[in-house]
C-alpha cells in the first residue's frame, strides 16, 4: 500500500528540495528522485515509524551533527598530516567503502543514511572522520560535490578523478553506478601496485644484498689480502689490481661516497618533484626494458577505463579526455591529452588529435577512428580498458620470470669476478712455494 514520504534532496544545480512522494517504501522515492536526477539526502515516512527505523529515520539528530562537526575539527591537524605519505590501509578501506555505499546507494538508503552507515561500518579512524566530514558539510547545504573537493584538499584521500564522477554522478543521478566505477578504478590500481611491488621485492632484496657483500668485502676481506699479496712481492693480474685500487677508494673515500649517495639521492628527488623533472622521466620511464611496457600498459588501462567510465556518466569527450589525463599517473601522457583536448576544440577530429599524440599504440588509434565513426567510442574504451588490464596482470605475473635470468647473470659475473681477482694471485704464489 503506498504511504507518503518525505524527503529531502539536491537537485544537479545544487538547490535543495523538499517535497513528498506518495510510493511503496523509501526505496521506491530514492528511484523516483534518482530518476529526476537529484540525490536523495534524506527521506522519512510522514507517519508513524517513531522509532526511527531504516525506511522512517534519514536523518541524524542535532547532537549527531554537533558529534560530526567536533570531530571534523579536531580532526583537522591530523587531516593535513596524511598527506605525507601513503596508507595502503587507509585506501583499501576507502575501496570497501565506496562499494559498500553503491550497495546502499542501489537499496534505496539515502546518500546522509549511507553516510552514517558507512562511518559506522569502517574500522579506519581517517575514513570514518571523512565521512563525518561529508555529512556535516551536506548538512549545511554544502553539495556532495563541493563537500568532495574541500576533503581532497584537506587530506588528499580522495582524488581529481572521484571528484570528476561524482560531479556527473549528482547532475544525473547515477551515484550507485558512479560508486562501483571508482571502486573498480581504485581495485585495479591497488591491485597493480601490489603485483608490481611483490614482481620486484626479490629482485632487489637480491641486488641490495649483493651492494652489502661487495662493500663488506671491499673493506675488510681484499684488505686483508692485498696485505699477503705486498708481503710477497710479486707481479699482480690487472683484476687483482683493479680490485685493490676499488677496496682503497671504498676504505679511504666512504664518508665522500656516503656524502655523494646521500646529495645525488636527493638532487633526484628535488628534480622529480620539479614540472620539467616529472615530464621528462614519466616520459622516459616507459621505454625502459622490462618494466616499460608494464608501466605503458597501467597508463592506458587507466586512460581507457577512464575515459569509458566518464563518457559512460554523460561527459563530452573533451570534458571526459580532460578528467582522465589527471587519472592516468604519468605527467607525459597528461600533457599529451591536454593537447588533444586542444586540438579539439579547435575543431580537429579524435582520430587525428590521437594520431599527433605520438605516445598511442597503434590499437588505440584505430579504436579511437573506429569509435568516432560508430559512435560506440564509449564501449570501446570500456572493453579496451579490460584489455590492458588483462595485458598487466599477465606481464606483471611473468615479472620474475623475466628477471631471473638477469639475476643469475649478475650474480654469476660478480662471484666470478672476485674469485679470479682475488685467488688467480693465490694460486701463482701456491705453485712458485711449490716449485
Amino acid at each position: 500500500m503506498p504511504a507518503q514520504y518525505a524527503f529531502t534532496a539536491r537537485d544537479a544545480q545544487g538547490q535543495s528540495r523538499q517535497g513528498s512522494l506518495s510510493v511503496g517504501s523509501a526505496k521506491e522515492a530514492a528511484r523516483e528522485l534518482a530518476a529526476r536526477g537529484w540525490v536523495a539526502l534524506d527521506i522519512r515516512l510522514q507517519q508513524g515509524d517513531p522509532a526511527g527505523t531504516a525506511e522512517g529515520k534519514g536523518k541524524a539528530p542535532a547532537a549527531g551533527a554537533a558529534a560530526a562537526n567536533a570531530t571534523a575539527a579536531a580532526a583537522g591537524p591530523r587531516a593535513r598530516r596524511w598527506r605525507l605519505g601513503g596508507s595502503k590501509r587507509r585506501h583499501q578501506a576507502l575501496s570497501l567503502l565506496l562499494r559498500e555505499m553503491a550497495s546502499l546507494l542501489k537499496a534505496g538508503v539515502p546518500l546522509m543514511q549511507a553516510l552514517r552507515l558507512g562511518a559506522d561500518s569502517t574500522g579506519t579512524p581517517e575514513v570514518r572522520e571523512m565521512l563525518q566530514r561529508l555529512q556535516l558539510d551536506l548538512d549545511q547545504g554544502h553539495t556532495l560535490v563541493a563537500a568532495a573537493e574541500r576533503e581532497r584538499r584537506l587530506t588528499g584521500l580522495l582524488t581529481p578523478y572521484d571528484v570528476a564522477m561524482l560531479q556527473v554522478a549528482e547532475s544525473t543521478g547515477r551515484l550507485p553506478e558512479t560508486f562501483i566505477d571508482l571502486h573498480k578504478h581504485r581495485e585495479f590500481s591497488r591491485t597493480t601496485q601490489e603485483q608490481v611491488s611483490a614482481a620486484l621485492r626479490y629482485p632487489l632484496f637480491v641486488i641490495a644484498s649483493c651492494v652489502m657483500a661487495a662493500v663488506i668485502v671491499n673493506i675488510f676481506v681484499i684488505p686483508s689480502f692485498a696485505k699477503v699479496f705486498a708481503a710477497a712481492r710479486t707481479e699482480l693480474p690487472a683484476l687483482t689490481v683493479l680490485l685493490m685500487t676499488i677496496s682503497q677508494a671504498t676504505v679511504k673515500g666512504w664518508p665522500f661516497a656516503l656524502l655523494g649517495t646521500v646529495g645525488a639521492t636527493w638532487s633526484w628527488h628535488r628534480w622529480l618533484a620539479s614540472a620539467r623533472g616529472r615530464l621528462w622521466w614519466d616520459r622516459h620511464k616507459l621505454r625502459l626494458p622490462i618494466v616499460g611496457p608494464i608501466l605503458h600498459g597501467i597508463v592506458l588501462a587507466r586512460m581507457s577505463a577512464s575515459l569509458g567510465s566518464l563518457l559512460r556518466a554523460g561527459l563530452t569527450l573533451s570534458d571526459a579526455l580532460l578528467t582522465s589525463s589527471r587519472t592516468v599517473g604519468n605527467a607525459w601522457y597528461e600533457a599529451r591529452m591536454v593537447q588533444m583536448c586542444s586540438d579539439l576544440a579547435r575543431g580537429g577530429s579524435i582520430s587525428a588529435s590521437a594520431r599527433a599524440m605520438g605516445t598511442l599504440p597503434p590499437a588505440m588509434k584505430q579504436l579511437f577512428a573506429i569509435g568516432e565513426q560508430s559512435g560506440a567510442l564509449e564501449e570501446l574504451m570500456l572493453e579496451m580498458g579490460e584489455h590492458y588490464r588483462q595485458e598487466v596482470d599477465h606481464a606483471v605475473k611473468q615479472l620474475s620470470a623475466s628477471l631471473e635470468p638477469l639475476l643469475i647473470w649478475f650474480l654469476g659475473v660478480s662471484v666470478l669476478v672476485l674469485a679470479l681477482g682475488v685467488f688467480m694471485p693465490m694460486w701463482d704464489l701456491g705453485r712458485a712455494s711449490f716449485g
